[in-house]
């Protein structure tokens, strides 16, 4: 994903372009993915090298959100896993989805860590 800075307000022509692009374009699929957050939010400023940040980007995109939205998702289940499985919430319930006993993914996941040294 690219940004560019855009000199505000918009040119007239400029908003006509983007008026058009939604207009003509279906949205559906950002909306049912979009990220729906009932909480108050904050800015937080976090150095971190770049390389990571370029990885955040890529893996974003490959899960399609946003890498700022994908790093508080990373955050949460890092923060939310449960400790006697070290299982995220988003992987119990893909076994629920999936019908996979949770001991069997939480053995995959000690396996994963043990061969890892995490």
């Amino acid at each position: 994903m690219t940004t560019t800075k855009e000199q505000l307000p918009r040119r007239a022509a400029r908003l006509e372009a983007l008026a058009n692009k939604y207009d003509d374009t279906d949205m559906s699929e950002v909306i049912d993915n979009a990220t729906v957050i009932d909480e108050p939010m904050t800015t937080i400023s976090l150095r971190v090298p770049v390389a990571l940040i370029e990885d955040l980007k890529r893996e974003a995109l490959a899960h399609k959100a946003k890498h700022t939205v994908y790093a508080r998702r990373l955050l949460e289940q890092g923060l939310h896993s449960n400790p006697s499985t070290g299982l995220t919430v988003e992987q119990i319930m893909e076994s629920v989805n999936q019908s996979q006993p949770l001991t069997e993914l939480a053995e995959s996941v000690k396996q994963i860590q043990k061969a890892l040294d995490i």
